[in-house]
């Protein structure tokens, strides 16, 4: 997630009334560590706020880690029987369609998870390099491709977010270390060294559930 994505969602959870959105899952969330310390930006910009107001975020993630309030498979009808049984109004899920096999599917398990009149706030990368964490489908929609796959729900923001150039400087020291020994190996995997020169930018909508 780029730090503008962050700020963009926070501002569209925001401007809603919190018993529409909350309490809000957070899907595909990956662990605490990643959220402040590998990509600090996620929390600062997004989470630190609703934290701050009391707004109830459960974090999801496939691996149970510090900072996961639910672990599961979301490609297992009953762990997401599961997750609609515990009332979540919204459902937020950034960059999780392009590490599966079959994002349609995953995405009929989103929506089902997205209760009438809920919200769901979702991302994916639009410019961006293979990223295999562990796998990568290339996936790669605009936000109306993204939308199709949500065919029960409206539109009711969507934005194509640029999070500048692919190996700008982040607060993460061992993150900026790696960077700049990457960008002295070119001849490494030379596709995507590239991209460290290139603006990357990501797919995001908010979208409601119809009734």
């Amino acid at each position: 997630m780029f730090p503008e994505e962050a700020s963009w969602f926070n501002a569209e959870i925001s401007k809603r009334l919190p018993g529409e959105i909350f309490p809000l899952l957070n899907l595909g969330s990956s662990t605490g560590a990643f959220r402040t310390l590998q990509q600090p930006h996620i929390d600062s910009r997004l989470f630190a706020s609703l934290r701050e107001k009391g707004r109830e975020v459960v974090h999801c993630d496939i691996k149970e880690a510090d900072g996961v309030d639910v672990a599961g498979d979301v490609t297992s009808p009953e762990f997401v029987e599961k997750l609609k049984s515990m009332g979540f109004r919204s459902v937020l899920c950034s960059h999780l369609l392009k590490h599966v096999d079959n994002p349609g599917k995953i995405a009929d398990a989103i929506s089902s998870i997205v209760p009438s009149g809920g919200y769901l706030f979702i991302s994916c990368p639009y410019r961006y390099p293979h990223h295999p964490d562990p796998f990568d489908n290339m996936f790669r929609p605009s936000p109306e491709k993204l939308a199709e796959l949500f065919p029960d729900m409206k539109v009711e923001s969507s934005s194509i977010i640029s999070g500048g150039r692919y190996a700008r400087p982040v607060k993460s020291f061992w993150v900026n270390i790696r960077v700049w020994i990457r960008l002295a190996m070119p001849f490494y995997r030379p596709s995507k060294w590239i991209w460290h020169f290139r603006d990357a930018s990501s797919s995001c909508l908010v979208l409601k559930k119809q009734s």
